[in-house]
């Protein structure tokens, strides 16, 4: 006997177990820490972690395999500890087992026959010991022997069975011998480890769909003997063999059962797996949002029990995502930062530093993104698998393309197809990967061959987004031969897998992503559509008329979708559920917000605040996720939008109004005139004039400190000229203008373009003193918000009249609004609004108003919700407004702070839980209409949320507004309401040319910046 192995008998047999171990671990969680720690190649910890729970609990096979998982790996001596554990315990057969086993992986048959036969002998319940007996005679050659070891058992299932038959299946591999397997089944049709067995074996020889059937028998035995983890084990086999065979609906749904069941079980470790496994099952089905939020429950799972290689794998898959499917390269570079701590010990680590590449890349970090592709390939070295140098291939393609050296790309590309890929998944994006390198060197042939062979595929593996892809550069590459006709075909059918997507998508946060990614595809289909419609040579043919109804609807597809699915369901069905979930994420979020309110302003706190800022982004990146996950999208609430036709939108149009529809592209613009009766469009080809005209209009009006007025009116006059003249001339003399910007044009204050030449001695001509203007997100928000007024509730069966609830002058303590401006990074100082409380102190003097007042302490977050509960006619503020561009769910109002549970900020995510069906918002507050700009949704921010909560139409502004002249324009425009009975539009008009009137506050800066958006 060896020296250790005395001295560890010694040890196990003279030394007491309590003293060595405590008793009170559990030992499952030691279990699972364990068994990452194994596949983590951690294996000197996983054995002493091994060691505890063997100590503790000797019964269990599972926690013999660490050990096994770790043979070869650790410092220790295993064999010597093996051999102790045998002789402390030795009727035990396990430490035999996982003896025989380790003996196995040093090729010592013969020693490993020997011990599991003992094994054997002392408990024959576990099925992989006559196994591991018949693999090792096998690879010992001794075949014969081995039948007849087999055929003397007295027991007949594993003599049968086990034995001479699975031997036979081992050494002669084909169907015929699992055949004999299932009739010895039949025998034994109780026997959960049998029909597994049979199982793995059909799976070796790739017969998945047989590997299927006996998945179900082995569930159907482990459901009958209520044995959990044989349950668990059964399911996870159903959905991998679906996966195989291309059955995605019941992998995901036995994914998700297996991914619970191993929850139940206690095992986090396979729960986290299969989390993960259902996220990508998910994933395939275009559900996106319930993708990541089942990446990020396997990742909460793996964090709480420091699973290291799932961290690495899981943060790779989150990353991955936001990447390749939602075009969110900022938001997937923290899940790849995380993954890089995990993936230190793992060869995975290649792969996020690919993601890494790929974010630098696209946000123009090129010198960044050849070092981690540098670092990729020098970690991989010469040895790579097919799929590591695809992965790292494609991603060097990509880079190679970005900094236009075509030779070393087109190198790397014909390597990639060159690659012995089987996987058609593969096959297709190595294509496509092809296909646009040549597209952007101008061999549109060559990409031609390469897109359509990706095509098809995309089409037989039904890969939705490359479906749409392949389409998208397909059309572009007839499109440069001259083929039209067949480029609008294509088009035409890439926004009809984009449309089925959408419908399907699940959520209101992927629609707005997701059209943020695919805006080319509308883009390119609508610039076909109208380069036709001018190669027509009658307008007046119905051919033209046609082309020209198309390119409208597939502007209005490119625009406001996600607000417009929001208005046309019922609330119920998109209120957030009241989840444990829910409340501890908007707990964090209230957490988060306070700690960096506490330190704001401290300039020895910099570091930890913008760790807490970052910390704050992804709480709400989580509650996001939740709200879009409980909003789901039931089925028709897409029909609305999709049966508005241009007739229905025309009937929408008040008389005497004009509907402007802009299109801004890459290199030029379009404007779509709709009238009553007709419908017109107008090219704007000059858009870098245009843009450098609205940055200097946007300079200059923000400010009436201003010396001169000159610059802003030749910026303003510049935009007329490129803009509105051409547009205005095919508007038929409409006194009102519903407009519809889009892009960059969402910062236009419309009202303050000048119609006139700016002459020094001549007052300039604004747009407003010639039309009412209103604005919509879409023509489409603009018919349902319409649609929607004529359904709601009449003022005079709600009993509320003209009743108007006031919000004004919040009372601030202390520091709480310098924390707030260090909180936002505001710019502009804030103070009391002195002048709010006679703001709305003059509306409540107008008799033709009910109105409620709360002004100073009583304006408080708590009390006004709790007075929203009631339904107003009018909802007035006159309180500061703040905006996070980055997150704009975090903008809002801010209120007086005088309740523990709230915390004085009136965000967008709680606006838009509200029901309120009031006519009209009125935000007197600075910054309140703008928001993010999101591409084919708009501007989303204060203003939006309200329309979203049932308001018609919100009063919103442009920029940080004076206090005093406010007050001014507010009360005009409140009397004009109240006493002239005009319209909305009309009635801020005459306010804003009253106060225009006004020497003091003729700059545009004082009355251009509020904004009528919604209906008139």
């Amino acid at each position: 006997m060896k020296l250790q192995h005395v001295l560890l008998t010694i040890l196990f047999t003279v030394i007491p177990q309590a003293i060595l171990f405590s008793a009170g671990e559990n030992v499952q969680v030691l279990y699972n820490q364990a068994l990452a720690q194994s596949y983590g190649n951690e294996c000197d910890k996983a054995v002493e972690t091994a060691q505890d729970i063997i100590s503790e609990n000797s019964s269990n096979a599972d926690y013999y395999e660490i050990l096994y998982n770790c043979f070869g790996k650790a410092k220790i001596d295993i064999e010597g500890y093996l051999f102790a554990l045998a002789q402390r315990d030795v009727n035990n057969a396990l430490p035999y087992y996982a003896l025989g086993k380790y003996y196995v992986t040093e090729k010592n048959y013969d020693e490993a026959i020997r011990v599991l036969k003992k094994a054997y002998e002392l408990d024959r319940k576990y099925l992989n010991i006559p196994y591991y007996i018949a693999y090792a005679y096998l690879k010992a050659e001794k075949v014969t022997e081995g039948y007849a070891y087999f055929a003397q058992l007295d027991d007949k299932i594993w003599s049968k069975a086990i034995g001479v038959t699975l031997l036979k299946v081992m050494h002669e591999n084909n169907i015929e011998s699992i055949k004999e397997l299932e009739q010895l089944f039949k025998e034994h049709a109780d026997s959960w480890q049998l029909a597994d067995k049979i199982r793995h074996f059909y799976f070796q020889l790739n017969e998945n769909e047989q590997a299927i059937v006996w998945s179900y028998a082995a569930l159907k035995i482990a459901q009958e003997n209520h044995d959990d983890r044989n349950i668990a084990d059964s399911l996870s086999a159903v959905a991998a063999h679906s996966i195989n065979t291309g059955d995605i609906i019941v992998a995901r749904e036995y994914s998700a059962r297996a991914a619970d069941k191993w929850e139940e079980t206690g095992d986090k470790m396979q729960a986290a797996e299969w989390y993960k496994n259902t996220a990508m099952c998910v994933l395939d089905d275009g559900r996106i949002n319930e993708a990541l939020g089942l990446y990020k429950k396997a990742l909460d799972i793996s964090r709480e029990n420091n699973f290291d290689m799932k961290l690495c794998l899981i943060n790779n898959s989150i990353g991955f995502t936001y990447i390749a499917q939602l075009g969110e390269y900022e938001k997937a570079m923290p899940y790849f930062q995380d993954a890089m701590e995990y993936c230190e010990i793992m060869k995975k680590k290649y792969l996020t530093l690919s993601g890494m590449s790929s974010v630098y890349l696209n946000t123009g970090k090129l010198k960044e993104s050849k070092v981690a592709l540098d670092e990729a390939r020098e970690l991989l070295g010469d040895k790579t698998s097919t799929f590591e140098e695809s992965t790292l291939l494609s991603h060097e393609c990509s880079y190679y393309a970005a900094i236009e050296d075509w030779r070393t790309a087109e190198e790397k590309c014909n390597k990639l197809l060159d690659l012995p890929v089987k996987s058609l998944l593969t096959q297709m994006i190595n294509n496509y990967i092809n296909a646009k390198l040549y597209y952007r060197i101008g061999k549109y042939e060559r990409t031609i061959e390469y897109v359509t062979k990706s095509k098809d595929m995309a089409d037989l593996i039904e890969q939705f987004p490359y479906q749409w892809r392949t389409r998208l550069l397909l059309a572009d590459s007839f499109q440069k031969t001259g083929k039209i006709d067949d480029a609008i075909s294509l088009y035409r059918q890439a926004m009809q897998f984009i449309e089925k997507g959408r419908q399907e998508a699940g959520t209101a946060q992927f629609r707005m992503l997701f059209s943020q990614n695919v805006n080319d595809v509308y883009d390119h289909y609508l610039k076909a559509l109208l380069k036709k419609y001018q190669m027509t040579d009658s307008k007046d043919d119905r051919s033209a008329t046609s082309l020209l109804e198309e390119a409208f609807a597939v502007a209005e597809k490119a625009k406001g979708r996600t607000l417009l699915d929001m208005l046309f369901k019922e609330k119920e069905l998109y209120a957030i559920e009241d989840t444990p979930e829910m409340k501890k994420v908007i707990s964090k979020i209230t957490t988060l917000q306070s700690r960096i309110r506490s330190i704001a302003g401290a300039a020895a706190e910099s570091s930890k605040l913008a760790g807490l800022k970052e910390e704050l982004h992804r709480a709400y990146d989580e509650y996001q996720l939740l709200k879009e996950i409980a909003e789901g999208t039931p089925n028709g609430v897409n029909a609305f939008a999709a049966n508005i036709s241009l007739s229905d939108i025309q009937k929408s149009i008040p008389e005497h109004a004009a509907l402007l529809e802009f299109k801004m592209m890459q290199d030029e613009g379009s404007c779509f005139i709709i009238n009553k009766d007709k419908v017109a469009w107008v090219n704007i080809p000059d858009i870098k004039d245009l843009e450098r005209a609205i940055d200097a209009m946007t300079m200059q009006i923000a400010s009436p400190s201003r010396a001169s007025k000159g610059p802003l009116h030749v910026a303003s006059f510049d935009l007329f000229r490129l803009l509105m003249r051409p547009v205005l001339e095919k508007a038929c003399a409409a006194k009102l203008l519903i407009i519809v910007p889009d892009g960059m044009l969402n910062n236009i204050p419309f009202e303050a373009i000048t119609v006139r030449p700016p002459i020094s001695h001549e007052i300039p001509g604004y747009l407003v003193q010639r039309h009412a203007i209103v604005y919509a997100p879409s023509a489409y928000i603009y018919h349902a918000l319409v649609q929607r007024s004529k359904t709601a509730i009449s003022s005079e069966k709600d009993g509320v009249g003209k009743n108007l609830l006031a919000v004004a002058d919040p009372a601030y303590e202390g520091t709480f609004l310098e924390q707030v401006r260090s909180t936002y990074e505001l710019n502009q100082p804030l103070g009391r609004l002195q002048f709010s409380r006679k703001e709305v102190e003059s509306i409540g003097k107008m008799a033709a108003f009910s109105t409620e007042q709360m002004i100073g302490e009583k304006a408080t977050e708590a009390d006004l919700k709790e007075a929203l509960h009631k339904k107003y006619a009018y909802l007035h503020f006159a309180v500061h407004g703040i905006v996070n561009v980055r997150e704009p769910g975090l903008s809002g109002l801010i209120l007086t702070p005088g309740s523990k549970n709230e915390d004085g900020v009136f965000q967008l995510f709680e606006i838009e839980k509200l029901s309120i069906a009031s006519q009209l918002v009125f935000l007197s507050a600075c910054n309140s209409a703008t928001g993010r700009i999101y591409s084919g949704e708009g501007m989303i921010g204060l203003s939006t949320a309200f329309i979203r909560a049932g308001a018609q139409r919100v009063i919103g502004t442009m920029w940080t507004i004076d206090d005093y002249s406010t007050s001014e324009l507010v009360y005009e425009f409140y009397k004009s309401i109240a006493n002239a009975n005009a319209d909305y539009a009309e009635a801020l008009r005459n306010a804003q040319l009253s106060i225009m009137k006004q020497p003091r506050y003729s700059h545009p800066y004082y009355w251009a910046s509020f904004r009528l958006i919604g209906i008139n």
